[in-house]
């Protein structure tokens, strides 16, 4: 199933109109946009990813099939103006949504009602170009680790295995980490440095 699909039957599912994804690993998996200050606003009928003036033309590049908007710091009237256009009454917004989020949004769209849904479930069900994605990121981790492995003596601190790994990673094809590389041992296990 695309995962276009997959989408429109999650909101239809939730009893969504439109969804305003706001979460980097969400707005990335669903559009392939890769820099930052990015959000997603999808209806039934158009998706649509916004960002500020320093990525718009790198987002027209990279998501392929989204209108691309820049928000100009507006966020909340831009989704006002895009929930009147496509008349959106109910839009599901991903958990964290903060009070203040809220109260921006509300102010704007009074008519609108939120629902906090659980938007990461369409990521559980792999693909198969998933799968490959996987195994290529299994076999980066492995390499990078063989390559450290004699890097690992008495001497050496937790640091410069960190640096060693991640250099390796990287030179192995990684685009980055999904999280702070961990390297730990001894009495200073506990200890980031």
């Amino acid at each position: 199933m695309l995962l276009k699909d997959r989408i429109s039957d999650f909101m239809k599912d939730s009893g969504l109109d439109a969804v305003f994804v706001q979460k980097n690993e969400n707005c990335y998996y669903i559009s392939r946009f890769t820099g930052s200050d990015s959000f997603l606003f999808l209806t039934k009928d158009a998706d649509y990813l916004l960002t500020d003036s320093r990525y718009t033309e790198q987002a027209k590049q990279e998501a392929v099939g989204f209108e691309v908007i820049n928000h100009a710091g507006k966020l909340p009237s831009v989704i006002a103006e895009l929930a009147q256009k496509h008349k959106v009454k109910r839009i599901g917004v991903e958990s964290p949504f903060s009070y203040s989020a809220y109260l921006s949004f509300s102010a704007v769209m009074d008519n609108v009602e939120f629902k906090v849904c659980a938007l990461d479930n369409i990521r559980q069900i792999k693909t198969h170009e998933e799968l490959k994605c996987i195994a290529e990121a299994c076999r980066i981790s492995d390499e990078g680790f063989k390559k450290t492995i004699p890097y690992i003596k008495p001497g050496v601190t937790e640091w410069e295995l960190m640096a060693v790994l991640e250099s390796s990673m990287l030179l192995e094809g990684s685009e980055g980490k999904s999280f702070d590389t961990i390297v730990a041992s001894g009495y200073r296990g506990a200890y980031r440095r």
